[in-house]
């Protein structure tokens, strides 16, 4: 099986599939909504606890960031464009907000709020359990800081063209990167984790 795992809502990863690949599910808006064989997975946000959205939308328009636009934002997930040095004052002012939240950071400026519970991971582990696949059974890939915590889960598979802040924390997992880019990549890393011939 395959499951597309992506930081972007899943209204906008579905557009960009290539047709020859044909998921068995999607996971978008970093690990806070699935579909999964064709239905959305309701059952999967009743996890989330505690999540207000306008209040930490709300705590990082009080410090003048600026929201990435609609297309990049969705229920349970709040993006913004946080440069390195207003990162320390946005996570207090999402401190002081009293959302029950995780913050995940990559590339220059993508600072993105979610619930604690929520996560690529665990959006993951959800999914396997569904689909009776134990971990040992269950390659994951990507090539994003966004990705780490995903990467801890399975077969890990960094591919060739990771970010290098990405490569920089892949030691701590024991992971090294695919000498092959993008799905060329992907395939590397399962031929070297023995999922495929």
């Amino acid at each position: 099986w395959i499951v597309v795992n992506s930081s972007r809502p899943i209204d906008s990863v579905e557009p960009d599939l290539p047709r020859w690949l044909d998921p068995i599910g999607i996971i978008g808006a970093l690990g806070t909504e699935i579909v999964l064989d064709g239905m959305y997975g309701e059952s999967w946000p009743s996890r989330f606890g505690r999540w207000d959205r306008r209040a930490a939308h709300a705590a990082l328009v009080s410090e003048g960031l600026e929201p990435h636009p609609d297309e990049y934002q969705a229920e349970f997930k709040v993006s913004f464009a946080v440069p390195q040095e207003s990162r320390e004052r946005a996570r207090a002012a999402l401190g002081g907000s009293g959302v029950a939240h995780r913050i995940v950071e990559s590339g220059e400026s993508n600072f993105d709020v979610i619930p604690r519970s929520a996560g690529k991971r665990a959006a993951a582990e959800f999914v396997a359990n569904r689909l009776a696949a134990t971990p040992d059974r269950v390659a994951t890939a990507g090539d994003s800081l966004n990705d780490l915590d995903l990467l801890s889960f399975g077969h890990g598979i960094v591919v060739g063209n990771a970010t290098s802040e990405l490569l920089a924390r892949i030691p701590t997992l024991g992971l090294r990167p695919t000498v092959a880019h993008r799905a060329r990549g992907v395939l590397e890393g399962l031929r070297h984790c023995g999922a495929v011939a």
